[in-house]
């Protein structure tokens, strides 16, 4: 399966630039937004990105690279995120 260049440059751009949200990402790339949804969703579905959420507006998002991927090449262990953190008990996202 070939990865579409939308979510290359999506990918690229987040190890560039680090915690990006879809409007940086928009900015930076040129890409469409539906695009960069889709790459987003990808990209959180293979474990290669992780959704970091604002505590104080969970409407923001960013997105950043899984710290596994970016050293490592592996995404086993790279989870969501809330804050930056790994969240408390019971509040993990699903």
């Amino acid at each position: 399966m070939s990865i579409r260049p939308s979510v290359r440059k999506v990918l690229f751009w987040l190890a560039e630039s680090g915690e990006l949200s879809q409007s940086a990402i928009k900015n930076l790339s040129g890409v469409s937004e539906r695009s960069i949804r889709y790459a987003l969703a990808f990209l959180k579905q293979e474990g290669h990105v992780v959704e970091v959420i604002n505590l104080s507006d969970v409407r923001k998002k960013k997105y950043k690279v899984c710290a596994s991927v970016a050293q490592l090449g592996e995404h086993s262990s790279c989870k969501r995120t809330v804050g930056g953190a790994n969240p408390p008990r019971g509040l993990e996202l699903k």
